[in-house]
């Protein structure tokens, strides 16, 4: 038994009244002295006994009559007990913990698991009376912002707004955020109802986070889950879309790679299918073994400049979330190249290199001296070069670096060892360490000695051959730059120096020759390997495909926004919807985007501006159909320390007795108040026999 007002217990201190009235009376008795002890003899010794009795006895009544008052208004309650007539009860808070995640998209004949859970909630909600609050979180939504609400209609509202989402299920922590909620209750039922599949891989707990709460929850806390998993799936998924090609060009051919696997315990067989900006542009049929994944290539040609969105997808099957893989990249309509020189005789080869067979219409190539790189804004550019060296201030040109800007940097025709190394040190780049050779283009030079055909800069330029090989200049003249392991040599001379390597820069890129595009110092500018590999270096650094950010739906996001034009962030969901979040007081180089919650493309704006995207995908724990048993969720409920009581209610039963039972009990305050009253009639039917009896024994 509990007392839902355990505080009115202190009325019972009242009864100590009635015994203090009582001895104080019996000090007050006075002694009568009797002129003979004829009257002593006439008394009757049993009526004297019988006074006394009386007397005690009132005393007890009075008492009783204080403590069952004190305990009627304390509400004493028997927990889960019924007694006709009696059944009531106190306040309660619930946390209402639905599975959002998109395995419970799976369905049934009595509906997806989804809408049988919210079903379930909503018959749930009618057994609420007034005073009673519940709060609704979900395991693949932001929770943060969760509160009890005490307005039944609202609450159902909230319900049945719920969604599934691509996020993975994350049943622990939200057990955990019900937990917290539910501490900062008063009333005295506390409910968690989870309403889930109960796959394995969503509900493992968390050690340190179960030690930090190892008191949430107390012994009044009720657990109910609803387990709504009865069906073997048949569900294959896609696990990863690779894109092959590190260079986008238009017009010339691309290749992707998905990973495609069977959670079936059977054997499959499915059609897949590649769709660029929604239109479709390859399919390929697959056969499947129970548990197998396979890896599809599919070979296209890209025909559009831009953001180019991906997805590879499957046939339909009892799980179409996992069916979709989403990937992005962006090709440059007409790439903005900022150009810093010395001496305009040394770009005269770079310019016919990157204007000439066609390029001109798709590289905007804007020139400047080398003087002017400080005042220049390159964040407008999507590429810089700099063909020479010497003493400027390049913080502009580190910033626009770090930022993830990308440069080509070559010596020009008057470098030398000190002049070069003043660029190379301003950008943290490895230091000139010796010169070789000499410019009068003697006997002396030096040639091409290792060549990793293995960089995308050489893609597509041996097409036809097996074995790819390029007929070296004869470098006359170079400034050897030792990397210290800081880059990667792509093309190495026979003094191991690296002739070009490329080096990566806090979020931007460095491609670093050590010799000028000069016929003094190289044949290289006259050869036929010059003009297609500084065009490959130019669309290597500006095709931008952001596959090392690939997102889990759920996750998120990191954002640089340290150039915005505008403190306002504009951000493009998969369903085309709009958000817009103010960054006036934001105070940070990067914004974290964690509503990220579905797979797609998502894409930010500054001003109009694409400044970012990126691809959110599923999280394949999702697509393992794995379930816990009733053993592991016993065991999972003692590793989080859960003190409360867990119940087990089957979703097609009516469990809103059950939890009838268990909620409300028997309160015992009427029981209590009529036993007072009761005690009343009894004592004022006893104190006046009393009266009655110690009258006759005075005379």
């Amino acid at each position: 038994m509990v007392f839902l007002n355990p505080a009115i217990l202190l009325g019972l201190i009242a009864t100590s009244i009635p015994i203090l009235i009582h001895f104080l009376n019996l000090r007050k008795l006075k002694r009568i002295e009797f002129s003979t002890l004829a009257f002593l003899k006439e008394l009757q010794k049993t009526k004297i006994r019988k006074v006394k009795f009386k007397q005690w006895l009132l005393l007890l009544i009075r008492v009783l009559i204080i403590t069952f008052l004190v305990f009627a208004f304390a509400r004493p309650t028997l927990e889960s007990v019924s007694i006709g007539g009696v059944s009531s009860s106190a306040k309660t808070s619930s946390v209402f913990v639905i599975d959002n995640s998109f395995s419970m998209n799976l369905i049934t004949n009595d509906g997806s698991y989804i809408n049988r859970a919210k079903q379930s909630a909503v018959l749930l909600l009618e057994e609420f009376q007034s005073g009673d609050e519940a709060a609704v979180i979900t395991t693949g939504g932001n929770n943060a912002d969760a509160k009890f609400l005490k307005s039944i209609d609202e609450i159902k509202t909230a319900v049945n707004n719920i969604e599934t989402a691509d996020a993975a299920g994350n049943l622990s922590g939200v057990i955990f955020a019900a937990g917290r909620l539910l501490e900062q209750s008063n009333n005295f039922n506390k409910e968690i109802f989870v309403l889930s599949d109960f796959q394995t891989s969503t509900l493992t707990g968390d050690k340190d986070e179960s030690l930090e709460n190892k008191n949430l929850f107390e012994e009044n806390v009720k657990l109910y889950t609803i387990d709504f998993s009865e069906k073997e799936a048949v569900n294959l998924g896609l696990t990863g879309l690779q894109i092959n090609n590190q260079i986008f060009e238009i017009d010339k051919p691309i290749s992707f790679t998905a990973a495609v696997r069977n959670y079936s315990e059977v054997n499959q067989s499915t059609v897949a299918s590649l769709f660029i900006n929604g239109n479709r542009r390859a399919q390929q049929s697959v056969e499947l073994n129970a548990g197998e994944t396979k890896n599809i290539t599919f070979e296209t040609t890209l025909n559009n400049a831009g953001l180019i969105e991906v997805f590879a997808e499957i046939e339909d099957d009892d799980i179409a979330n996992d069916n979709k893989y989403f990937a992005a990249f962006e090709v440059p309509g007409q790439i903005q190249t900022a150009l810093f020189y010395n001496d305009p005789k040394d770009i005269l080869f770079l310019e016919t290199a990157l204007l000439g067979n066609g390029e001109k219409e798709r590289i905007q190539l804007n020139k400047f001296k080398l003087g002017q790189i400080s005042s220049i804004d390159l964040q407008k550019y999507d590429l810089v070069i700099i063909c020479g060296s010497g003493s400027e201030n390049y913080s502009r040109l580190n910033s626009f670096i770090n930022a993830g800007g990308k440069l080509i940097l070559m010596p020009g025709s008057a470098a030398t060892m000190e002049s070069y190394n003043e660029i190379l040190s301003s950008l943290s780049l490895p230091p000139v360490v010796s010169v070789s050779g000499d410019k009068l283009q003697g006997n002396s030079f030096q040639t091409f000695d290792e060549v990793d055909f293995e960089h995308p800069v050489f893609t597509n330029l041996f097409e036809g051959v097996k074995e790819p090989s390029i007929a070296s200049p004869e470098i006359y003249y170079s400034l050897n730059i030792n990397s210290g392991g800081k880059g990667k040599g792509v093309i190495k001379l026979v003094n191991h120096f690296d002739f070009l390597g490329e080096y990566n820069i806090e979020n931007g890129k460095v491609i670093l020759f050590n010799t000028a595009p000069d016929l003094r110092w190289s044949t290289f500018p006259i050869k036929g390997i010059f003009a297609p590999l500084i065009n490959k270096l130019v669309y290597y650094l500006v095709s931008n495909t952001n596959q090392n950010n690939d997102v889990k739906a759920g996750e998120s996001i990191s954002i640089n926004i340290s150039n915005l034009s505008v403190p306002k962030l504009k951000i493009v969901m998969p369903n085309s919807t709009e958000e817009y979040i103010d960054l006036q007081n934001n105070g940070q180089a990067f914004f974290n985007y964690k509503n990220a919650v579905n797979s797609g493309i998502y894409k930010f704006y500054s001003d109009e501006t694409l400044i970012d995207f990126r691809a959110v995908n599923i999280d394949n724990n999702e697509s393992i159909l794995s379930y816990l048993t009733e053993e592991s969720m016993e065991e999972y409920l003692t590793e989080i320390n859960f003190n409360g009581v867990h119940f087990e209610l089957d979703p097609v039963s009516k469990f809103n007795e059950q939890i009838k039972q268990a909620r409300f009990g028997s309160e015992l305050w009427k029981i209590m108040l009529i036993i007072a009253l009761l005690l009343a009639l009894i004592e004022m039917i006893i104190s006046r026999s009393a009266k009655k009896d110690l009258a006759e024994i005075v005379k």
